[in-house]
């Protein structure tokens, strides 16, 4: 179903952007932490900014999960790439990290081929019962490929 193959794209795109949100939260957590004199830090599972990168991060990979429902793997595992890309343009904010032309030229490139990758992508999946697989494992082409 096409509907459910552009699902499957918005919630892989949703999912890896919310997963770099959360990590960067996270380390948002960690360097604040380590700004602090030795004696008053804390162990970061008690932080309340880890805590919450965290669950923004669980959050995403579960939309991820979801959009493997929607759309075959070959499709949705490469979208993953979209945290790169999320990276790039929350860790300069959040972080006060440097974004230089360099990540700006390796970002284009990601995104381009996200756009490829999408625009091209083969919208149906294929399903298989236990017999069908059985037997394209059996076929030489895969044999030689596990071996």
């Amino acid at each position: 179903i096409m509907g459910a193959w552009w699902a499957a794209v918005g919630l892989a795109v949703i999912g890896s952007t919310l997963e770099s949100l959360g990590l960067n939260v996270q380390k948002l957590s960690h360097v604040k932490d380590f700004e602090r004199p030795p004696e008053e830090r804390t162990f970061y599972l008690r932080r309340r900014t880890w805590q919450v990168g965290f669950g923004i991060f669980i959050v995403g990979n579960l939309m991820d999960f979801l959009a493997l429902g929607f759309g075959a793997q070959s499709i949705v595992a490469p979208l993953g790439s979209v945290s790169l890309v999320a990276t790039a343009l929350i860790a300069p904010i959040l972080l006060k990290e440097k974004f230089s032309r360099r990540d700006a030229v390796a970002t284009a490139i990601i995104i381009t081929g996200i756009v490829v990758l999408v625009v091209f992508a083969h919208g149906e999946t294929e399903e298989y019962d236990v017999d069908e697989l059985l037997r394209l494992y059996g076929k030489i082409g895969f044999i030689v490929y596990i071996s």
